[in-house]
């Protein structure tokens, strides 16, 4: 409790000397903006390059788009079952329950193992984010800034559409748009998944035969 307590005190710090910071008019002026409990971050420098993939692949995004549609209302589906289930387990069976909590680096996360969590982060939030912005291109709705947030310590990306554009556009579109994103996410995590069981097939004799350690003999 009392480190829990310290890490809470030094974010609190951190975080305020932060704030102040972004306050300077220098620092303003390079598009960062502090407000109650996050900074943000807007740019324009990735917005061509999204915005000629968008447009120089309208076809197939729309494609994907539809598969995105259809991926999202399944892992809706799936997430409010999961979600419902395991809040039936807590009272029932909770040895079998998941707890469910947010990342925090330095709280729940070792901060040796941070640097592999950023990694993570960055790479789900790019594809994540540039999906996004590459089928709302097609559609026909430009996107006026990309950027990065922090929520105290929790770190993530947005780009900014044009609001009167995306308003207008056909219900189809503004699905593809608003569920790109977790179509990328559940493919980054398909191809993970299978990279990392085939490394762990390569590298499992070697582990079989070792005095110490701990085996890995599968991923959930």
């Amino acid at each position: 409790m009392d480190n829990l307590l310290t890490a809470a005190l030094l974010v609190l710090v951190a975080w305020g000397v932060i704030n102040l910071l972004i306050r300077n008019p220098r620092i303003s002026q390079l598009g960062i903006e502090s407000h109650f409990l996050y900074i943000t971050y807007k740019t324009q420098r990735l917005n061509a390059l999204i915005r000629r993939w968008g447009e120089g692949n309208r076809f197939t995004l729309q494609v994907i788009g539809n598969l995105g549609v259809a991926f999202s209302s399944g892992l809706t589906i799936f997430t409010i079952y999961f979600l419902a289930t395991n809040l039936i387990r807590f009272y029932d069976k909770p040895a079998i329950a998941v707890p469910v909590t947010p990342v925090l680096p330095g709280i729940n996360i070792n901060l040796r193992q941070t640097p592999y969590l950023l990694v993570a982060i960055v790479v789900a939030i790019v594809l994540h984010e540039s999906a996004h912005g590459m089928i709302a291109w097609s559609e026909g709705i430009p996107i006026k800034n990309i950027g990065l947030f922090l929520a105290v310590l929790l770190p993530g990306a947005f780009v900014e559409p044009d609001e009167e554009k995306l308003a207008e556009a056909r219900d189809i579109s503004k699905l593809r748009v608003l569920s790109s994103g977790s179509l990328a996410n559940l493919t980054t995590a398909i191809v993970c998944i299978v990279i990392l069981s085939n490394f762990l097939l390569v590298l499992s004799p070697l582990y079989e035969t070792a005095s110490s350690g701990v085996l890995i003999v599968g991923l959930v």
